[in-house]
């Protein structure tokens, strides 16, 4: 029983790391223009940089970090979210896909 819970254990620790996120490097000046608050339907939420790396305040009053799938697409290790920043104009629109429902948020700061 114990070589064969060993055995599950080790085939699930595989299967979970076959299907992790990958993160890419991100461009610093890029990344600079995706920091702002953005007007959400519910809440306004904050992304920030610090030594590199983007963080938003999800969960309210935390933060956390921002993985780079691609150059502005975003996931997180805490929810299974894809969030995308997309240009409108001379602004910025934050995606946040959530359980096949894309919240977004125009930049106003």
């Amino acid at each position: 029983c114990e070589l064969s819970s060993r055995a599950a254990l080790e085939k699930w620790i595989a299967d979970r790391h076959a299907k992790a996120r990958k993160a890419i490097p991100l461009d610093a000046k890029l990344a600079a223009t995706y920091v702002g608050r953005y007007q959400l339907p519910h809440r306004v939420v904050t992304v920030t940089e610090e030594s590199g790396h983007l963080y938003i305040d999800v969960p309210q009053g935390e933060r956390s970090e921002l993985f780079a799938a691609a150059p502005s697409q975003f996931f997180l290790k805490i929810r299974p979210w894809t969030l995308t920043f997309v240009p409108e104009g001379k602004g910025m629109r934050l995606d946040i896909l959530s359980q096949g429902e894309v919240l977004s948020g125009k930049k106003v700061e």
